[in-house]
């Protein structure tokens, strides 16, 4: 049996909301989004709104996971289609932006389990670098706890911006733990640290 793909533009009308299922306890975050078409009208010579699609959409497991963390009420959904489409990016530019992608992937899962910490996922913006004649991608991004999900390696305790948001409590200290295991705070506290050194 084939499934037949369909891609569409809209966007986020409720935040969206994770739960586990009572029988298995998989993860699934669900909200709804609008998609809505538009049309030349040719009596007043412009674009007008047409009818609006709403559905519910369901993301399972780790694409639930990415979604709670990095999709908003209002976002709009736009695929890689759609960027090179609209000439924001072109698929060099993508290919270049997923390259980058696991390479950071590859040197903080790396650097964090070198120092008891569980990177769960991350999320990092981009930006374009011009150099003379030459133009290329670049992360522009912090990676921090307020970037990423931080986990202790023995015990799962949520060690990021988490305990804020879901009020745990401790959020300084956690964030102060993973800077001392990382090396860039001493254990006496902050005191007079040096800024962070720059990594080839």
């Amino acid at each position: 049996m084939f499934d037949t793909a369909v891609t569409l533009i809209g966007n986020v009308m409720t935040a969206p909301e994770w739960r586990r299922t009572s029988q298995t306890g998989t993860y699934v975050v669900t909200f709804r989004f609008a998609s809505t078409s538009r049309r030349y009208d040719r009596a007043t010579s412009r674009w007008v709104d047409g009818d609006s699609l709403r559905i519910k959409v369901a993301c399972w497991r780790k694409l639930g996971e990415n979604v709670f963390e990095s999709v908003q009420l209002g976002d709009p959904l736009v695929t890689e289609e759609h960027i090179t489409a609209f000439g924001w990016a072109t698929p060099q530019d993508l290919d270049d932006v997923v390259a980058l992608a696991l390479r950071v992937n590859d040197f903080l899962f790396g650097l964090f389990l070198g120092c008891g910490i569980k990177l769960i996922d991350f999320k990092i913006e981009f930006g374009r670098l011009y150099e003379d004649d030459m133009v290329r991608i670049v992360l522009a991004d912090e990676i921090s706890p307020d970037s990423c999900r931080l986990w202790d390696l023995r015990t799962n305790e949520k060690m990021d911006k988490d305990r804020f948001r879901r009020d745990l409590g401790k959020v300084e200290e956690a964030y102060q733990e993973v800077a001392r295991r990382l090396g860039i705070l001493i254990d006496q506290g902050p005191g007079d640290v040096r800024g962070p050194t720059t990594l080839q």
